[in-house]
């Protein structure tokens, strides 16, 4: 997770400036617990030794590894990012 800052509280005590502070330091953090597009796609690579999920096929192309890269690229990107196994 990245370093964060949260933005100060707001003065008093309304209800709507609250919920929206609270939401404002929620998104904060969604945004800090997401890896960079950048690194997810620079775990991918181009007809690599051994064949693997994150390895497209550019000599020999398939359906099936075309099918299977986009799968993992979708996984990834939904588990906000390469080494987490469900979204956060």
């Amino acid at each position: 997770m990245k370093p964060i800052a949260l933005p100060p509280a707001p003065p008093g005590s309304e209800p709507a400036a609250q919920f929206a502070w609270i939401r404002a330091c929620l998104l904060t953090i969604e945004r800090a617990s997401q890896e960079e597009p950048a690194q997810i796609f620079d775990s991918y690579s181009a007809d690599a030794a051994p064949p693997a999920t994150r390895q497209l096929l550019v000599t020999t192309p398939t359906t099936q590894n075309l099918a299977n890269v986009l799968a993992t690229l979708i996984a990834d990107v939904r588990a906000r990012g390469v080494k987490r196994t469900a979204p956060t």
